[in-house]
């Protein structure tokens, strides 16, 4: 009975030490809030959306990210809280939209060393008047870089820099 309790307890901590060591692949995250801006004037944006023409009030409603160095370089995953509303009196139905937005990517100099552009789907069903999703996505920057984050009206299309 003594044989197989210890050749249990061998193989739970044999488990333990090969699991602990994978954890050591990937550098531990730590809060990066303070490497995040959003700008004032890229919090807010209204827009008619293209299948009902409604007005769409976006804001952000809070950012936060976590980082991880990989090499020379900062691995972003961010979080954004948004804050979606509408007048129901416009129209109360169905209606699908895109969020755009813009990143600058910073390096230590405060030199701009990249744009990026993307939207995330979204709708609004019938008869609600708001919405608070939280996008989550992840970028890079140069070790000691930081981003800025901005909503824009509509999708910009960037075009792609030859290295």
């Amino acid at each position: 009975m003594f044989t197989a309790i210890t050749r249990s307890g061998g193989f739970v901590t044999l488990t333990a030490f090969v699991l602990s060591a994978c954890s050591a692949f990937r550098p531990d995250p730590y809060a990066c809030d303070e490497k995040v801006t959003a700008i004032e004037i890229g919090s807010r944006v209204e827009f008619f959306t293209a299948d009902t023409f409604q007005p769409i009030m976006i804001r952000l409603n809070g950012v936060s990210a976590s980082c991880y160095s990989d090499e020379n370089k900062t691995v972003f995953d961010v979080s954004v809280g948004l804050k979606i509303t509408r007048d129901l009196s416009d129209s109360p139905e169905v209606t699908k939209f895109q969020v755009p937005f813009i990143i600058a990517v910073i390096e230590n100099s405060e030199t701009v060393i990249r744009h990026e552009s993307f939207a995330y789907r979204m709708a609004l069903s019938k008869q609600t008047d708001s919405l608070y999703p939280v996008i989550d996505f992840q970028t890079e920057a140069p070790k000691d870089g930081r981003i800025i984050l901005s909503l824009t009206p509509e999708i910009i299309e960037l075009k792609k820099q030859l290295n």
